[in-house]
């Protein structure tokens, strides 16, 4: 299965939703980042039109999105009535050369192939005029969330990740293009334990369970299952013990943000021609 066809499938059965309960708080601070005077803006990877919808709510900024899934873009055309074209972030030659003041490419870097990468940054300076806003799940366990499908037992995980991400990974792309960039950081959560979603996935069950997940190997649609007493018990004190570490100061990021200002390597360009 393709992957335009994987996110075609995922976001006709979810619509516009936010994609976790750290989604708020990582689009308040994007929000935070984008400079008050209007702007152009390239939203790419943008899905369903969650992070458009907040940024076309300020009512000053010209906003268009672009995804590689067809029903994404439809979404955002027919139900959010936004300015959106399906593409690929490897290949956005759509678009002219410095075209948007700002470029957000969030929630994306991480589904990206590695011989992917090196194409993916350089459409994201290439496009971009002042500033480039990517964001991405910040040192995700990706053992810790795989999905099991009990037909034909293939371990995946339901979002389709591929690669944990941090700052030395971000820096090693982008200093390539620029060295003007900060990190930021939201979604303040407990740690988690790769025993708990061994046990869990032993006793039957998903730490993470989506609408309309299939196993990306058999395509068997992995339902939501009833818990049984045993994982039940083992759910509750894993939710409680988790609190406690939160309470006690035990706490990670889930997200991981890298402000890019191009501008200052516009100047320096200029001054040394």
């Amino acid at each position: 299965m393709s992957s335009s066809t994987y996110w075609d499938n995922n976001y006709s059965a979810t619509g516009v939703i936010e994609q976790s309960p750290f989604t708020r708080a990582l689009h308040e601070k994007i929000l935070e980042l984008i400079p008050p005077e209007p702007q152009k803006i390239l939203d790419v990877g943008c899905g369903s039109g969650v992070l458009m919808h907040k940024l076309n709510s300020l009512g000053k900024h010209q906003v268009t999105g672009t995804d590689l899934s067809e029903e994404a873009v439809r979404i955002v055309r027919e139900e959010l009535k936004y300015d959106c074209f399906a593409g690929s972030i490897t290949d956005l030659r759509k678009v002219d050369d410095k075209s948007y003041d700002t470029v957000i490419c969030s929630e994306v870097i991480e589904h990206i192939f590695k011989d992917d990468l090196d194409k993916a940054f350089s459409e994201l300076v290439r496009i971009a005029k002042d500033r480039i806003i990517i964001t991405t799940p910040y040192r995700e366990d990706l053992e810790y969330h795989q999905s099991r499908c009990e037909k034909c037992r293939t371990l995946f995980h339901p979002a389709g990740h591929i690669r944990e991400v941090n700052e030395t990974f971000l820096t090693s792309y982008m200093r390539k293009y620029a060295s003007d960039y900060a990190f930021y950081y939201t979604g303040e959560r407990a740690p988690r334990f790769k025993t708990y979603a061994g046990l869990t996935r032993s006793l039957g069950g998903n730490v993470v369970w989506l609408d309309n997940l299939h196993c990306p190997v058999c395509r068997n649609k992995i339902e939501k299952d009833k818990p049984s007493p045993i994982r039940k018990l083992l759910d509750y004190g894993y939710y409680y013990f988790q609190k406690l570490l939160f309470v006690i100061g035990c706490r990670k990021y889930n997200n991981i943000i890298m402000a890019v200002n191009l501008q200052n390597e516009q100047k320096e360009q200029s001054a040394g021609s």
